[in-house]
């Protein structure tokens, strides 16, 4: 509860000179100066504490911010952002993490201390929009490739492409034979794997309309065909 306006620094003093008075009953007192009893007991240790400035206000400002970051981190993160202009908030703790720093601020943390600094554009950041999914009706309409780079050998580097694919999930697996499964298995393992990196599937996935006769006689196949060295003449 608040003090009255008038004087009130003066009302607290006048509040502990009454409540150190021998028989004082406190909760009258509190009452009678239209404060908590929680308020005049915050009062009477400041009284006691020896302070000569205990009736003043003081600043409810917090004494420290546990999760705020010092300038020496935010000096690091800017410094990041500068020689890759384009990488966000996961990408520059990472960096922050692989350059030592030990306990890097959460990755949204980061993207606050760029937005601080006027490092992200609004603008930029609106016509970016949500991300579109890139779902088709139809198994085969869409085909996709992930490129993971170089991996480092003691010749020099090696790029390699995984294949992954291609039994058809749209017509074969749903309403062809058995035998034609096994066949189309055995000619996709004896065409992409020899080597590594291939990976049998579906086209797509293993959908309702795939017949289970069907799925079983693919992986059977691929465990009659798939082993290594691969046999071209089965």
């Amino acid at each position: 509860m608040p003090w009255r306006e008038e004087s009130a620094m003066s009302q607290r003093e006048e509040f502990a000179r009454q409540a150190m008075v021998e028989g004082a009953n406190l909760s009258e007192l509190c009452r009678g100066f239209g404060i908590s009893r929680k308020s005049g007991y915050k009062w009477l240790r400041r009284f006691g504490s020896g302070d000569p400035a205990w009736s003043e206000e003081r600043s409810r400002r917090p004494g420290g911010v546990p999760r705020h970051i010092s300038v020496e981190v935010e000096a690091a993160v800017l410094a990041v952002r500068e020689l890759h202009p384009a990488w966000g908030g996961r990408k520059i703790r990472r960096r922050l993490e692989m350059d030592g720093l030990a306990s890097p601020p959460a990755a949204s943390t980061i993207t606050e201390v760029l937005r601080r600094h006027g490092r992200i554009n609004p603008e930029e950041s609106r016509q970016r929009g949500p991300m579109q999914r890139f779902e088709r009706e139809f198994s085969n309409e869409l085909w996709q490739m992930d490129f993971k780079g170089g991996v480092p050998t003691s010749e020099g580097m090696c790029h390699r492409l995984t294949l992954l694919g291609n039994v058809d999930c749209g017509r074969l697996l749903c309403s062809g034979a058995p035998e034609e499964v096994a066949a189309a298995v055995k000619k996709l393992i004896q065409g992409c794997a020899p080597g590594g990196g291939y990976i049998l599937s579906s086209s797509n996935s293993i959908h309702s309309g795939v017949k289970t006769k069907n799925f079983l006689a693919m992986l059977e196949a691929a465990r009659k065909f798939g082993q290594y060295p691969i046999q071209n003449n089965e």
